[in-house]
């Protein structure tokens, strides 16, 4: 149900030059976002409703469906239709919520383009830890659509924007705070395993890292490294061939990801700092009996 003079505000809006912005930066056709804004937005659509609201009274709200049973006759006249169905996909959404989320996107459109260099450093460890794992995803490293800004970014008074999920504001606020140390082992040095590599934890804390645990943990390989005691294992080197720029694998401490190669490995690994140790183990002398 809605009153008249909400439908009528509503295709106000979508008449301005703010609003035609906006069409102009989403993609109308593959974005489940803007489905409903897309379909009342339609010049079919917009003729649909312009007949209908000349025949609407402007004291009391509608209700759509027992509307178009008492005006069927006049719509028909006019060469409209009056099918139940399509006016219940179309016709029974709230306009006035409609004006809200136009609204809401005019304004997040305008903090888009006034952020889009923001956006670019937020998104790029992430876009960089995407591709480590192969995972490309629907994002380049350059300038992100305002359809994905919207699914990513929220606008903070502070910042200009933030990470609109959680875990990603979590992690890239652990990510930076990485960034102040500088790394325990730099590229090219070796290092040796310790006895226990704690290469992944069953326990973790939000998506980013849940995500990071299942790519280091589904690395093909990856097993025969995570629980290591024989000491000759232990004293086989490991070169660091990159010290990645990307998230931690959790928030504990030693959790900065290297790419290592360990020998007799045949690729590369993504493996967290606590596994390491500069120096290889010592082998105990046994006591003497005598």
């Amino acid at each position: 149900m809605f009153w008249k003079k909400d439908i009528q505000e509503f295709f106000n809006l979508t008449e301005t030059p703010e609003f035609a912005l906006l069409k102009e930066a989403v993609d109308w056709e593959g974005d489940w976002r803007f489905r409903a804004l897309r379909g009342l937005t339609t010049d079919f659509t917009k003729q649909w409703f312009s007949e209908l609201i000349e025949l609407m009274p402007d004291t009391h709200r509608v209700s759509v469906p027992h509307f178009l049973e008492d005006i069927g006759s006049e719509l028909k006249v006019k060469n409209l239709s009056s099918d139940l169905q399509w006016a219940m996909r179309h016709g029974t959404l709230y306009f006035k919520d409609k004006i809200k989320e136009v609204e809401d996107h005019l304004k997040l459109l305008k903090v888009y383009n006034e952020n889009k260099e923001k956006a670019v450093e937020l998104e790029k460890p992430f876009y960089n830890l995407h591709k480590s794992f192969g995972h490309h995803g629907d994002f380049v490293n350059e300038v992100l659509s305002y359809s994905d800004f919207c699914r990513r970014y929220a606008p903070c008074k502070v910042d200009g924007i933030k990470h609109a999920v959680t875990g990603r504001r979590l992690a890239y606020r652990h990510y930076k705070e990485q960034q102040k140390e500088e790394p325990k082992f730099k590229a090219g040095s070796v290092v040796y395993f310790k006895s226990n590599p704690l290469v992944y934890r069953t326990k973790r804390n939000y998506d980013v890292h849940d995500f990071l645990n299942e790519s280091v943990r589904n690395q093909t390989g990856i097993g025969r490294y995570a629980d290591l005691r024989n000491q000759d294992e232990l004293n086989k080197p490991v070169i660091v061939l990159e010290v990645p720029d990307i998230p931690a694998i959790d928030d504990s401490k030693g959790s900065r990801l290297y790419k290592v190669l360990p020998e007799g490995a045949t690729r590369p690994y993504l493996m967290p700092e606590r596994c390491f140790k500069g120096s290889p183990t010592k082998r105990r002398k046994k006591k003497s009996n005598n």
